[in-house]
Parts: structure tokens; sequence; C-alpha cells
């Protein structure tokens, strides 16, 4: 728990300072964040024995990623399709299993992430700042309350230590805590924020519970253990990959 806990006092300023300073510096972290999380991802799918292209599922988020910042997003996805689909099916490989693969791959940690820079620079870094306090605020209840006082399994066939408790805690605080903080960091009414968060807050814990479902088909407790306490990255970014997009259209339409 203690480390768990300072690598969490270490983590959240440096991510909070990335957000404030906006522009090519969280882009620069996302792009890192993005070619991390895909060598998490290739890993499981090494574990299902699985071997898509590795010069795309190391890549290709970044390079979708970057592309979507010169608006070239749609362009460079079309060419990963086409390139991923033609490569596995002339070698002989399997386009559905391993493509797919290699595609899912590319979404899923360039196409996700995408959404935390268009947040922030389209309504800005308090939007970003909402997002994290909403997320970080479920996540923290969900944990802490359902290691405490969880007793009913939400879905023991993906994750056994989730519960219905926990959940509910995370989704209480999440709303509470995030509307809040939209009402001051942000133009929304009282009611809209609630809304919002709400929102935001269920994203998160699905997000969370389909990177335990990714984990669970893989056999892999942690998806990485590149952050002392917490396992791998995507184990602490899942939930705001889920939640991101959710925030960025809900803010979009009544900003």
């Amino acid at each position: 728990m203690l480390t768990r806990i300072i690598t969490a006092l270490i983590g959240i300023p440096l991510i909070l300072g990335v957000v404030w300073l906006g522009g090519p510096y969280l882009l620069a972290f996302l792009a890192l964040l993005s070619v991390l999380t895909s060598r998490e991802m290739e890993a499981m799918w090494h574990q299902l024995g699985l071997a898509p292209l590795p010069e795309i599922t190391r890549w290709g988020g970044l390079l979708f990623l970057i592309a979507t910042y010169f608006d070239k997003g749609s362009g460079v996805l079309a060419f990963l399709v086409l390139y991923v689909l033609t490569r596995e099916t002339l070698k002989g490989g399997r386009p559905l299993r391993h493509g797919g693969a290699a595609l899912l791959t590319v979404l899923y940690t360039g196409g996700l992430l995408w959404w935390i820079y268009a947040l922030h620079a389209q309504l800005g870094r308090n939007a970003v700042f909402t997002l994290l306090i909403i997320v970080w605020s479920t996540d923290t209840a969900a944990y802490f309350l359902g290691t405490a006082r969880g007793k009913t399994p939400l879905c023991p066939s993906i994750s056994p230590k989730k519960t219905r408790e926990g959940a509910l805690a995370g989704l209480t605080a999440g709303t509470f805590v995030g509307s809040l903080a939209a009402t001051r960091l942000l133009p929304l009414t009282p009611g809209l924020a609630l809304v919002g968060a709400m929102a935001v807050s269920l994203s998160a814990q699905m997000g969370d519970l389909v990177e335990s479902a990714l984990k669970r088909e893989a056999e892999v407790k942690d998806s990485g253990n590149l952050l002392p306490g917490h396992g791998g990255l995507l184990d602490r970014f899942d939930s705001l990959l889920f939640a991101a997009p959710v925030a960025y259209h809900f803010l979009s339409l009544w900003m």
C-alpha cells in the first residue's frame, strides 16, 4: 500500500503539470503513453498466442495520435487498415485475428488517448482537470470502499475483486466530487454538472472493467510492472481512456 501511495504522490503532480502546460507538452506525454501502453497490449496478445505486426502494435497508436494532431487521422487510419490486412494476407497469416489485434491496439492506445488532447485543445485545461477529478475520485472510492466494505461481486467472471458496493461508492464519489468541481471550473449549471459527472464516472468504471476483461482473457494479473504498487500503465489509465471521449462530447454539447 505504501508503494502504491508513493507512486501516486509522484505521478499525480506530474500529470497535473503536463495538463497545465498543455500544447506540445501534453501531446508528447500522450505520445509516450501511447508507445508504452502499446507494448503492454502487445505482451497480452502474445499471451493469447497472437503475433500481430510489431511495427503496428508498437508504433501505430503513436502514428495515429500524431496524424490526428495534423488533421490526418482518418487518412492514416485507412492506410493502417490496408497495410495490416494486406501484410497479414500476403504472409499467409491470420488477417482476422492478427490484423484485428494490431488495429485494436492502435485504436485503444492511440485513438482513445487523442480525446484527452482534444478536450484540452478545444475546451481548455479546466475541462481536463475536471475529467481527472471525476476519474480519480471514482477510482479511489471504488478501490478503498470496495476493499473495506465490498461483499457482493460486480462481475465475478471478469474481476472477482470488484464489488457492487465498490462500484456504487465510486459512482457516488465521482458524481458528487466531480459535479462540485465542474460547477467551479466550468460554465455548467449544477444540473448539467451532475449529469455529466455521473456519465463520466460510469464510463470510467466501464473502462476499468474492460481492461480487467482483457487481462482475464490474457491470463495476466497486471498489464505490466512499470508502476510500483499499481502494475502497468493500462492498469492506471484504463478508466481515463473510456472517460475522455464521453467528457469531450458532453462538454462540447453544453459549453
